[in-house]
């Protein structure tokens, strides 16, 4: 891709600025609003994105199936979502990133809700 290839000229890893704030952390903010306007290809599309430029680490992988996980409980293929979920739960569980699985399981908690009432109301 053109702009890829531009991206990776014009921000090299060794900047300093790329690795304490990068493009990765910026394509998976898309991923997640792309996610929550429900067009999930185009999500999952910049979570492939943030995943080239995210800072090569577990944190960051683990961030990364967070927001995939997020995606693909919303597109309702959850049978994909748990293993994502279940590897980062682990990993955050055992670094103490608590947070991390509160708001993973706060924002699944609500779509499912949501679904839930969704059937309900159209059930009676």
């Amino acid at each position: 891709m053109q702009w890829d290839s531009w991206l990776d000229n014009r921000h090299p890893a060794s900047n300093n600025s790329v690795r304490q704030f990068n493009l990765g952390y910026v394509f998976e903010e898309y991923a997640k609003s792309y996610g929550r306007l429900g067009k999930a290809q185009l999500a999952l599309d910049y979570i492939d994105r943030a995943e080239k430029y995210r800072t090569p680490t577990k944190s960051s992988e683990i961030l990364m199936k967070v927001a995939r996980a997020e995606i693909l409980v919303r597109e309702g293929d959850v049978r994909n979502a748990v293993p994502l979920a279940a590897e980062a739960a682990i990993y955050s569980r055992e670094h103490g990133h608590n947070r991390r699985l509160e708001v993973f399981m706060l924002s699944s908690n609500i779509y499912i809700s949501r679904l839930l009432n969704m059937v309900k109301q159209n059930g009676s």
